[in-house]
């Protein structure tokens, strides 16, 4: 099990990353403008259908603001349970469908900050 966790929406606004790590994920605009001027990031980014930004301000801020949950809020939003492992894999999907009572439901930021609230 990783100790530090973070989710972060789509900058498409579907869909969520979900990072884990040993070490701090540090997401700040520092460290964000740094990746992205390494040769062809910017231009990879902006090239998305769903792109939310073209310029590095752009991104940094919309990286920024992706961010929904961390260390703690992360465990607190997942409550108690089972782990996910490898050796014990569990369908991840199968929690956001019963929370929100849809067969299929698309992974947005206003479906899971309502999920947050539901939650147990």
């Amino acid at each position: 099990m990783f100790p530090e966790l973070l989710i972060a929406f789509g900058p498409g606004g579907d869909g969520a990353f979900m990072l884990s790590s040993f070490a701090p994920i540090a997401f700040s605009p520092d460290n964000i403008a740094t990746v992205l001027r390494r040769p062809g990031v910017l231009e990879d980014l902006s090239s998305a259908f769903d792109s939310p930004a073209q310029s590095e301000e752009e991104w940094v801020a919309a990286i920024v603001d992706a961010v929904w949950l961390s260390g703690d809020d992360v465990r607190a939003f997942g409550g108690d349970g089972p782990l996910i492992t490898d050796d014990r894999p569990l369908p991840e999907y199968f929690l956001l469908r019963r929370w929100l009572g849809e067969p299929s439901p698309k992974a947005v930021p206003e479906r899971l900050r309502g999920a947050e609230i539901a939650a147990p």
